[in-house]
């Protein structure tokens, strides 16, 4: 019953070690190895990567990797249908067309999480910028129709953790 702790004063088992900073948090653990990453985005909405100057990034301390579309990751091929669910169709760094703003174009990786946004910050890019074409009115031809919303199904167990976050839509019969 809820109703005698209402107005009662509640001991907070944990609020001596953190009022005094002895609590650990997952970010104080460090494993050993551990390396960190930060993304380097396009400052342009729509254009082509003419040039990426990395020689100042790549000579700050702590740095161990930089990845661009001329140095970029391996990556292993999309499962089908999970481009249509992140909103992006197309792997990073994988070539020099700009098509957004904020679009990944780089990755730093370092010893420590402040080395790699430094040394991001430190990458120049050249570009060959295009006025964006952000209007609907004449490009109904080239949109991509969203993807259907999820439903549930019969089928489909609901104790599971995503359920919840899952639509209560029904799904449409089989035809």
């Amino acid at each position: 019953m809820i109703a005698p702790i209402m107005g009662t004063a509640v001991d907070r088992v944990d609020g001596p070690v953190k009022v005094t900073g002895a609590a650990r948090y997952a970010a104080d653990v460090a494993p050993p190895h551990l390396t960190h990453g930060y993304l380097v985005t396009s400052t342009v909405a729509a254009g082509t990567i003419r040039g990426i100057d990395l020689s100042a990034a790549g000579r700050s301390p702590g740095v161990i990797a930089i990845y661009t579309p001329d140095n970029p990751l391996r990556l292993n091929d999309q499962p089908p249908g999970l481009s249509t669910l992140l909103g992006e169709a197309r792997p990073p760094l994988q070539d020099h067309e700009v098509r957004y703003h904020g679009q990944i174009i780089g990755l730093v990786v370092a010893a420590s999480f402040e080395q790699a946004r430094d040394a991001a910050a430190l990458v120049t890019v050249d570009y060959d910028a295009r006025t964006p074409n952000a209007s609907f009115a004449g490009n109904h031809d080239r949109a991509v129709a969203p993807p259907p919303p999820a439903c549930r199904s019969a089928s489909r167990s609901t104790s599971s953790p995503t359920a919840s976050a899952r639509s209560t839509r029904p799904c449409a019969p089989a035809t």
